[in-house]
């Protein structure tokens, strides 16, 4: 993580800078039970990006960038949301390329969201409803 974000006391998923309350991005980690399917809204470009980790699949709107790391061999996935593009590019990628799964006692941690079949269907319906 860049070293000027901060979680603030035991939220894990948001790190803040020293600009505050809009100076933040958050991390999610994820339990895939069923096929992941999540759109950016306007996005304007995606791209796939490979580490050593998993596939990374990076979008980017007006407003936000979004970036989805499948971890390679399985059934978790990590997403970053930069709401306000506070990150930079370089500042993404270090992230991206960072990020593993591991055995160990991290020093942070996550909680993770159990992503259902139900859990998709709803969230597909909700898209839908934006059309």
């Amino acid at each position: 993580m860049p070293e000027a974000y901060k979680c603030k006391d035991n939220d894990t998923s948001c790190y803040y800078g020293s600009k505050g309350d809009t100076d933040f991005f958050q991390i999610a980690f994820f339990h895939l039970q069923a096929d992941f399917t999540n759109i950016l809204s306007g996005s304007e470009q995606t791209e796939k990006y490979e580490t050593n980790a998993g596939t990374a699949y990076i979008a980017s709107s007006k407003y936000e960038n979004r970036v989805w790391i499948m971890f390679s061999g399985t059934d978790y996935m990590m997403e970053l949301r930069d709401r306000n593009k506070v990150l930079s590019n370089k500042e993404i990628y270090k992230i991206i390329d960072g990020a593993r799964l591991s055995g160990e006692t991290p020093s942070v941690l996550y909680d993770s969201i159990e992503w259902t079949e139900e859990l998709q269907e709803s969230y597909v319906k909700q898209i839908e409803s934006y059309k």
